[in-house]
C-alpha cells in the first residue's frame, strides 16, 4: 500500500509506482481491504495468512486490521463427483457401502468443503442419521506447501531489506503461521480437538458439541452429527 512506502526501500517503492499506474482506480480505501482483495486472489494458503495476520492488532494499525478482518474464506467447490472419489480412496471402499447419500456441497472454503450425507445401517449403527462430511481440497497440502515457502522466502527478504520491520521478527511469525496452517490440514487432529470440546461441553451443561463419527474420520476427512444452526455474523 502507498501509505507504507516511506518504510520500504527505493527500488520496492519504485515497482509499486508501476503496479499502481496499471491498477483499477475504484479500489477500496482501506488499505487493509486492498490487501484483503489481492491475498484472496492469490490463493488459499495466503486467505490463511492474511487471516492470521488480521489477529495482530500489534502488527497493524487498527485502520489496516479492520481492512484485513473483511477477508474471506469462500471460495468455489470441486464437484461432488471429485468428493466421492476422495472419499472411496480414504475408506478403502465405495462410499455407498457407508452411506446412504451423500448431498452437493453445502459450504466451500479455502481449505475443505462440507457435504450434507445420511448414513447407511450397519451392525453397530442403525443408520438413517444425517451427519455432515467436510473432505479437504483435492492437491491442498501440496498447495499449501508450495505457497508457504513462497510466503517464507518473502519474510526473509523483507527481514533482510527492511531493518525496521526486524523488531516484528517476520521470519519466526511465518514459521508459526505456516505450523498452525499446516495441522489445519489433518482433520484426524481437528476430529480430537472437536471431541475434547465435547467432554468440556458436557462437564459444563452450557453448550453441545456435534458428535464426532470416528468411524468415518481419515486425514483427510471429518465426520459429525448435523447440527442447524445460525452463524455469529448473521444479522
Amino acid at each position: 500500500p502507498k501509505e507504507y512506502e516511506p518504510f520500504v526501500p527505493g527500488p520496492v517503492r519504485f515497482i509499486a509506482a508501476i503496479s499502481r499506474f496499471f491498477s483499477i482506480r475504484d479500489r477500496d480505501d482501506n488499505p487493509g481491504a486492498r490487501f484483503a482483495n489481492a491475498l484472496e486472489k492469490l490463493g488459499p494458503a495466503y486467505i490463511k495468512f492474511g487471516q492470521i495476520l488480521s489477529t495482530r492488532g500489534d502488527m497493524f494499525d487498527p485502520v489496516f486490521a479492520e481492512g484485513l478482518s473483511r477477508l474471506k474464506d469462500k471460495v468455489p467447490p470441486f464437484p461432488l463427483e471429485t468428493a466421492q472419489a476422495m472419499l472411496n480412496a480414504d475408506w478403502g471402499e465405495p462410499w455407498q457401502n457407508r452411506l446412504q447419500s451423500l448431498s452437493e456441497p453445502i459450504a466451500a472454503a479455502s481449505v475443505a468443503q462440507v457435504h450434507k450425507a445420511v448414513l447407511k445401517p450397519t451392525d453397530a449403527f442403525p443408520g438413517g442419521e444425517t451427519i455432515a462430511i467436510k473432505i479437504l481440497r483435492p492437491n491442498i497440502v501440496k498447495r499449501m506447501t508450495r505457497d508457504m515457502d513462497v510466503i517464507a522466502q518473502v519474510s526473509n527478504i523483507a527481514h533482510t531489506l527492511v531493518p525496521a520491520i526486524r523488531r516484528l521478527q517476520p521470519t519466526a511469525f511465518v514459521a508459526e503461521a505456516r505450523r498452525a496452517v499446516m495441522l489445519e490440514l489433518d482433520l484426524r487432529l481437528e476430529a480430537a480437538a472437536a471431541s475434547e470440546m465435547s467432554d468440556i461441553a458436557e462437564a459444563t451443561g452450557l453448550f453441545r458439541v456435534p458428535v464426532i463419527r470416528w468411524e468415518l474420520v481419515d486425514k483427510n476427512i471429518l465426520a459429525a452429527d448435523w447440527v442447524d444452526g445460525t452463524p455469529f455474523s448473521s444479522p
